[in-house]
């Protein structure tokens, strides 16, 4: 096998190459940096390409390769900090933080022998589910140019559905990492909230943030949860992934989304729904409303915290950030302290009605993760700044409440003949994540999607 054909593999498939000694690590960073420099719409995923780091790490890689990630191409959002290299955040160039250590997660890699690539394109600050930025503007979706990728961790999911790197790593604040995974028909997790460490990243909100992983197999996920942890808790979970016929799944009725989902994704669900009773799963229905009254809390705490943040911005040389960030950061300033407070503190009555009318009927739910599919980078051609931010608070309306009540939660794509993928979130109690990966791993088997 090529080391150009080894990049679309899955990563442990090409994991399994490299141990063979059929391709060197070496080999296939060449390939990787080939395919990146071959074209615009790839090579625009990288804000930084440490192309000679890469190709100095890859050499250094003795075989017989061991660990799953050692050789292995990755990449990371542009706001984990680099020990002595520039941080951008996507930013104005003022803005800019050079690196004093590297950050915990993009650390744990290194320490697995993957081969980083560089820093990869995100929406300002992690702060938009279109994947935006004003100053490098959108990327083109890998599987619809005319679309969004969505974000904020957009260089994160195109440059892994692009087939540029294995695996990269994201943030998941209100749904950073799962909107561009399902936007993009690949596989991000946003673990529980405190799993993996968030050290050495820019925050946005630190009550609600996340480090999580993109890949194109739910198995390639648990491999690089397993580093990012430093167990191997997830890849052996996967051992034996559970019997869906004898799970209780739980789906919530479609007046308990919080916003309606369009005919493409309510379609998919019902896909969905379809192959597990063909195998006899009872899906059990729950009519709740607590995905859309917690929702709402999810804003107020991720805007205040990042309005608090980003205060010295606001306060002296606001015209420095984007429009849409401004003015998001704006409304979090405008919220008062007891509406802050009062969101934590309702966050405990929103963990019992979860176990109320979730946890005592069902063991995972499933949802979508956007109502939509990608929308057309058109469409937001026609909006104000203002107008964009309630476009995009649609796009988010099924993933903030996760992070507010720190579940983990899980996309995967759901393929339909040659419709558009639509995102399938996978979700358990708090501290499941390897129950969500073992869910994840059945439904990508039972749906026919795994490492397409």
């Amino acid at each position: 096998m090529t080391p150009d054909r080894m990049l679309d593999l899955t990563l442990l498939e090409a994991h399994r190459v490299l141990r063979a000694g059929d391709v060197s690590a070496a080999e296939l960073t060449e390939a990787a940096l080939a395919r990146i420099a071959a074209d615009k719409d790839a090579s625009a995923c990288f804000v930084r390409l440490a192309k000679a780091h890469a190709v100095e790490a890859a050499r250094r890689v003795k075989a017989p390769v061991v660990s799953p990630l050692a050789g292995i191409p990755v990449a990371h959002k542009d706001i984990f900090s680099i020990r002595d290299e520039v941080t951008t955040f996507c930013s104005h160039p003022a803005l800019n933080r050079k690196g004093r250590k590297t950050a915990d997660a993009v650390a744990a890699l290194d320490r697995a022998g993957a081969i980083n690539l560089g820093a990869l394109h995100l929406s300002e600050f992690a702060m938009g589910p279109a994947g935006w930025n004003e100053r490098l503007g959108y990327l083109a979706n890998p599987l619809d140019k005319a679309r969004v990728t969505g974000g904020s961790s957009s260089g994160s999911a195109a440059a892994v559905a692009r087939k540029l790197v294995f695996a990269s790593l994201g943030t998941d604040t209100g749904g950073s990492i799962r909107i561009p995974a399902a936007f993009c028909g690949i596989v991000g997790l946003k673990p529980s909230n405190g799993l993996v460490s968030t050290r050495g990243v820019f925050p946005d909100s630190p009550a609600l943030d996340t480090v999580g992983p993109l890949t194109r197999s739910v198995a390639d996920c648990a491999a690089v949860l397993d580093v990012l942890t430093g167990t191997q808790t997830y890849s052996t979970a996967l051992e034996e992934p559970p019997d869906l016929s004898a799970c209780r799944v739980g789906m919530l009725t479609d007046t308990s989304l919080p916003v309606k989902p369009d005919r493409e994704v309510a379609e998919a669900m019902l896909h969905v729904r379809e192959a597990l009773e063909r195998i006899g799963c009872a899906i059990v229905d729950i009519d709740s409303s607590l995905p859309a009254d917690a929702g709402p809390m999810s804003g107020i705490v991720f805007l205040s915290d990042a309005a608090s943040i980003h205060m010295e911005h606001l306060t002296g040389g606001a015209e420095r950030l984007g429009p849409q960030v401004r003015n998001r950061l704006l409304l979090g300033a405008s919220y008062p302290a007891a509406a802050y407070a009062t969101a934590l503190r309702l966050r405990q009555n929103f963990l019992l009605r979860w176990k109320t009318e979730f946890l005592s009927r069902a063991d995972i739910l499933l949802m979508p993760a956007t109502p939509c599919l990608p929308p057309l980078t058109a469409a937001y051609d026609t909006l104000d700044a203002d107008a964009a931010i309630a476009f995009n608070g649609r796009i988010g309306g099924y993933t903030g409440v996760w992070n507010y009540l720190g579940m983990p939660a899980l996309s995967l794509p759901v393929r339909r003949g040659d419709a558009f993928p639509v995102g399938l979130q996978v979700i358990a109690d708090t501290g499941r994540d390897a129950d969500v990966l073992r869910a994840g791993l059945a439904l990508e088997r039972l749906l026919g999607t795994d490492g397409e």
